[in-house]
């Protein structure tokens, strides 16, 4: 037996954006805390949204269950931040490091060969 397909209907399905796609946007939130979270965002790797989920999640469910943290000054979150970067740079610090003491031992010739 030959299947009908509503095409009106899965047209009007494609127009609808799913929830998740639909904008947001949130008024009162300082430029500070918006640049934050766009930074930590890049840095990460992550979309803002992508960044922003678990960190609203996470926010949310501990003030729902009462063990919300004190909110964080732009003060802190740029400390938390200028911290990140130092690790990340020390790392690559390490790196180079590394790096240049398997080139000095010609590690590195003998493995990609040269």
């Amino acid at each position: 037996m030959a299947e009908v397909i509503d095409l009106k209907a899965k047209s009007r399905k494609r127009k609808t954006a799913p929830p998740s796609a639909a904008p947001w946007s949130i008024r009162g939130v300082s430029p500070e805390a918006r640049n934050a979270a766009s930074l930590a965002s890049r840095r990460s790797g992550k979309a803002l949204g992508e960044w922003l989920e678990p960190v609203v999640m996470a926010a949310a469910h501990a003030e729902l269950k009462g063990t919300a943290m004190p909110a964080a000054t732009p003060g802190d979150t740029l400390a938390a931040i200028l911290a990140q970067l130092e690790r990340r740079d020390q790392a690559m610090q390490d790196l180079a490091s590394k790096v240049e003491a398997m080139q000095k031992r010609g590690f590195l010739k003998r493995l990609f060969g040269g």
